[in-house]
């Protein structure tokens, strides 16, 4: 690929765009580090040796196509489960849109089901 063909391709929104995206949806109450429980303790592993930076709460994998995106959510009880995840694949394929991509894959994992008010804010 060309240095001009490189520079004409959209750039995707950042990890920090994103999670702000997600915690904005109404019903979501916490993101969690993405990945496997393995995939956890090996990156905190090569982060204390000073190898990488910490699990990061959204994992994302930009191919030539669609981004792949993995995140594990805590959601409220108070909205219907899949009102809260369709809003969240909507939100997110509306943020690469903004930004001329497709929308993203998503790997979504509800990891925590909160049966409090949802008014309390998103831990960050």
């Amino acid at each position: 690929m060309s240095e001009k063909e490189k520079n004409a391709m959209p750039v995707a929104p950042s990890i920090e765009e994103i999670e702000n995206v997600l915690c904005s949806v109404v019903g979501v109450t916490n993101l969690y580090p993405a990945g496997s429980v393995l995939s956890r303790a090996v990156a905190l592993g090569a982060s204390a040796w000073g190898a990488e930076a910490p699990s990061a709460r959204v994992r994302v994998v930009d191919g030539s196509a669609a981004a792949e995106i993995t995140v594990s959510v805590g959601v409220s009880s108070a909205r219907p489960l899949l009102e809260t995840l369709g809003e969240l694949t909507e939100a997110l394929a509306a943020l690469f849109a903004l930004a001329d991509r497709p929308a993203p894959i998503l790997q979504l994992t509800v990891v925590h089901l909160d049966d409090r008010s949802q008014s309390r804010p998103v831990r960050r």
